[in-house]
């Protein structure tokens, strides 16, 4: 856990580094983290979901759909 919160800290120190301004250094981590959400496995769709790994799956949508909700409601 700990390793994983240096790769990521360090990650978004050297995006801010070596990108020319913040706006696009948001940009670029936010579609980094996206792609690491998405390829390290926690967006599974629910018929490629083990049975016994449900209890994992439930908080997660919860999780995402309680970030998306308010998002949709500002635009």
């Amino acid at each position: 856990m700990f390793l994983t919160l240096l790769y990521f800290t360090y990650y978004g120190v050297a995006c801010v580094a070596i990108t020319p301004n913040l706006m696009v250094a948001a940009i670029l981590s936010g579609a980094f983290y996206g792609l690491m959400n998405l390829f390290a496995g926690f967006v599974i769709p629910q018929p490629e979901f083990p049975g016994w790994w449900i209890w994992v799956r439930q908080p997660t949508c919860f999780l995402l759909i309680s970030i998306t909700i308010p998002l949709r409601q500002l635009s």
